[in-house]
């Protein structure tokens, strides 16, 4: 009988740590899961962003070499907020900031449209801008926290043309943008081989949203104009899409570099990037060779 109650209470404790392993292990894998997911997600979403931001003032120049002007003195071809828009689907010059918001900034970008049917013309929704009779693409990014389709915070983007808004990214729960500025151009600048640009083209401080104006005025522009901007920051913070992490209130780094935790159990992650704007960053110019 003492044999028979040894076996067992041994079979128990063998039982327990085998039933713990296999617990351990699950969590474990569940973590690596959500892990590589905020990865993925959080990846996808700024490819979404970046590619839209390089092409922010993309215009066909009227002379033969490219300015770093806008298309339309005075018309900045980005805007941005800190707390979003109070409707990102009204007009361009319509478009203005909220006062408060829970998802973080939102930006709009408009650029020129290529020829009908091709990628160029598509804004962020796929649709054909040209086809509608239109001119440039005018698009608008931001993280809706609540109301989504999936009832997580997301990445939304509001087409060009009064199209409805699209979900491009699922649990991206705020954005953060601050802007390169360039220079303003003190004077024209001569022996140039391309035209004399507004702004040098170089970035040289960041800044965010609420510290830009919109006063692009044609030889008085200041040096906080949202025409000089040449480059963006982009970080987005990713969770994950269930309640995986060990402990509630798993510290974690957020686009301020600062350490912060929530409450819940999911785990999250910032991810960011910076992009020069192509038609904004001027190109440096080659020296010819000399002879001796």
């Amino acid at each position: 009988m003492l044999e028979t109650m040894i076996a067992l209470a041994i079979g128990a404790v063998m039982t327990g740590v085998v039933l713990t392993t296999v617990s351990g292990s699950g969590l474990s894998g569940r973590r690596l899961d959500a892990q590589s997911a905020l990865n993925e997600t959080g990846q996808v979403a700024v490819n979404l962003l970046v590619n839209p931001l390089r092409m922010a003032g993309y215009w066909q120049p009227d002379s033969e070499v490219a300015a770093l002007d806008s298309p339309a003195d005075g018309e900045p071809m980005l805007y941005g907020c800190a707390n979003g828009f109070v409707d990102a689907a009204v007009a361009w010059d319509a478009l203005a900031c909220a006062a408060s918001g829970s998802g973080g900034n939102a930006v709009a970008i408009r650029y020129l449209a290529g020829e009908a049917g091709t990628p160029m013309a598509m804004d962020c929704a796929g649709n054909d801008v040209r086809a509608s009779g239109l001119e440039l693409i005018e698009d608008r990014y931001y993280v809706l926290a609540t109301g989504t389709e999936s009832g997580n915070p997301a990445l939304y983007c509001q087409p060009t043309a009064g199209n409805a808004p699209v979900m491009l990214a699922d649990n991206i729960e705020s954005m953060t943008l601050r802007y390169g500025i360039s220079p303003v151009a003190a004077a024209p600048l001569v022996n140039r081989a391309f035209d004399t640009g507004a702004i040098e083209g170089r970035t040289v401080r960041y800044l965010p949203a609420e510290s830009l104006v919109a006063d692009c005025t044609p030889g008085a522009m200041p040096d906080n104009s949202w025409c000089a901007v040449t480059a963006v920051n982009v970080c987005l913070l990713v969770r994950s899409p269930d309640d995986t992490a060990a402990e509630p209130a798993t510290p974690y780094v957020d686009c301020d570099n600062a350490v912060s935790a929530t409450a819940d159990r999911r785990l999250r992650r910032a991810l960011s990037t910076s992009v020069s704007l192509r038609n904004r960053t001027a190109t440096p110019l080659q020296t010819p060779p000399t002879s001796s």
